[in-house]
């Protein structure tokens, strides 16, 4: 089940980059609920979890769709690392720039403020 957790958020990815936007967010998000009941169960790490709501977030802001959920779902990412990961786990869990999840969440609070679903970034 881990392998297609993993798969179910590369092809969220892919299909992006081709322009389905709704199959990509359907799809990142039964990637997300599926990396959670794995995590409960103890069959996946926690930062497979944080890198599928990073995609869950991405997904969204490429379109700008639902993205009150997108900034959620970094946000929660954003904690999780913080809060729960040793040091030398967060930069695995958020890919290879430590600083990728604050980028994801700088951007869905833009596309926020560009499309009127939020309040201004500060």
């Amino acid at each position: 089940m881990a392998y297609y957790a993993g798969t179910l958020n590369n092809l969220s990815t892919i299909v992006t980059h081709l322009g389905r936007h709704d199959d990509a967010l359907e799809l990142s998000r039964r990637a997300v609920v599926l990396c959670r009941e794995l995590v409960v169960a103890g069959s996946v790490d926690v930062g497979a979890y944080v890198t599928a709501l990073k995609n869950f977030a991405d997904v969204r802001a490429t379109p700008g769709r639902e993205l009150a959920d997108a900034l959620a779902a970094v946000t929660e990412a954003l904690r999780i690392r913080d809060e729960l990961l040793p040091d030398d786990a967060r930069q695995s869990a958020a890919g290879q720039d430590p600083l990728t999840l604050t980028k994801t969440r700088v951007l869905v609070a833009a596309a926020l403020r560009t499309h009127g679903e939020g309040p201004p970034m500060k």
